[in-house]
């Protein structure tokens, strides 16, 4: 492919975690993303080189971070308010940067 397909792409999301503690919708437009076959599991990774491997279920469009997310939720004390960038390869890894309440 060109150039263009190899690039890297990301998403910001809020943490909501009456929404988010147990998994993590990934936003729809995302979904040209992910190669066939379907990736069953991920890594997220951080900067300080720590990673978490969780699992991506697909329910009809939508796309979830699954079983693992929740150690990734306890070990990152994420809460309300905090903001995730997520960066993908377009492969099986997406580094996570979190956000303070303040996005710095």
């Amino acid at each position: 492919g060109s150039m263009a397909d190899t690039g890297e792409v990301q998403f910001m999301k809020p943490f909501i975690s009456e929404k988010s503690s147990k998994s993590l919708e990934i936003p729809l437009g995302f979904n040209e993303y992910f190669p066939a076959p379907f990736p069953i599991t991920v890594d997220l990774l951080d900067y300080s080189g720590r990673s978490w491997t969780v699992r991506m279920k697909k329910r009809g469009e939508k796309v979830f971070l699954t079983v693992g997310w929740e150690n990734f939720v306890k070990d990152n004390n994420l809460e309300d308010g905090k903001y995730l960038q997520f960066i993908y390869d377009r492969d099986r890894t997406f580094y996570v940067i979190i956000y303070g309440h303040n996005m710095c």
